[in-house]
């Protein structure tokens, strides 16, 4: 080995010194490449997953308190124009939180997620049963009875917020995990990483203390 590394001339060992240095930092770039990768691909898993989840569930569960307003206006105003006018705010409310329940039941992941989420939809059809009958009654002007029937719809309503409470709390804790396991992700690809440059290091070192004992060795059998 010795003797073919002095058969080569300064020039081919300079450059074989050149690329192996070079090839050391190809390597500690592909691999800290690799590690952003991956922490870019859990970072959009979690956008489209838990992130998207909850927000879609907060806006669920809002649409709901809107439409609990509208429908105290409905009936507790006694008024059929006003009755009539909450109605069509109902309705537009409803149809733009059905495409957000459409949208979630797509997502479900968790066997615990799918059953609370068949619970709620259990509760959410019962719930616009009820609230239609209530609507009905103030349509016809029976108000009375109509406000009776608003405790039937507060105690489901009541119900449906306590499954969103929950899947938007189990959903959080699912992120909170995913951002743990991202931070240590980063942090062992940082300190690989480290590992590599100081292993780079160290050979560069050793192949420039190599070849400068070579040349030099080179430059005096010249002599």
């Amino acid at each position: 080995m010795k003797k073919t590394l002095r058969k080569v001339s300064i020039r081919t060992k300079l450059m074989m010194g050149f690329a192996m240095v070079a090839m050391l930092l190809f390597v500690v770039g592909f691999l800290g490449k690799l590690g952003m990768n991956s922490i870019s691909d859990r970072s959009d898993s979690m956008m489209q997953n838990e992130v998207q989840d909850i927000q879609d569930l907060h806006v669920i569960k809002e649409n709901l308190l809107n439409i609990r307003s509208e429908l105290h206006k409905a009936v507790l105003y006694a008024d059929n124009d006003k009755t009539k006018k909450a109605i069509k705010a109902i309705e537009s409310y409803q149809a733009d939180n059905q495409e957000y329940i459409d949208s979630y039941s797509g997502r479900l992941e968790t066997e615990e997620e799918k059953s609370t989420w068949r619970d709620f939809l259990t509760d959410i059809e019962k719930y616009r049963e009820i609230r239609k009958g209530v609507l009905n009654l103030a349509l016809e002007g029976d108000y009375e009875d109509a406000e009776k029937g608003m405790d039937d719809v507060t105690a489901i309503r009541e119900e449906m917020f306590v499954a969103l409470d929950k899947l938007i709390a189990d959903n959080e804790l699912i992120l909170e995990q995913e951002n743990k396991t991202m931070d240590r992700l980063s942090n062992s690809t940082e300190i690989f990483m480290y590992i590599v440059i100081g292993i780079g290091f160290g050979l560069s070192l050793l192949i420039g203390f190599m070849l400068s004992r070579s040349i030099s060795k080179s430059v005096k059998n010249g002599l």
